[in-house]
């Protein structure tokens, strides 16, 4: 993460009362955990909504770090990387 997308993501987290962790604690370029993807819309009241869709998210599940380059778009990632 560029300084400038930092400040941008710190400007964005305090304008609706988030918190961020320092720079220096984030960990970068890999999978936190896991998500099930139920919906799709057009709107949200959600702070985090921003752009043209809302994605409804469900089922967290926190992951130990594992590093993995990121891409555009939806993509595989293998199982045992996200088997809690």
């Amino acid at each position: 993460m560029t300084s400038n997308e930092f400040t941008q993501a710190l400007l964005y987290c305090s304008e609706r009362g988030l918190t961020l962790p320092d720079r220096d604690d984030l960990l970068h370029g890999g999978i936190i955990g896991s998500v099930v993807l139920a919906d799709s819309r057009d709107t949200s009241t959600s702070p985090w909504h921003m752009g043209e869709k809302a994605f409804l998210l469900v089922d967290p599940k926190p992951l130990l770090f594992v590093p993995m380059k990121g891409r555009l778009n939806f993509f595989e990632v293998p199982d045992d990387l996200v088997t809690p």
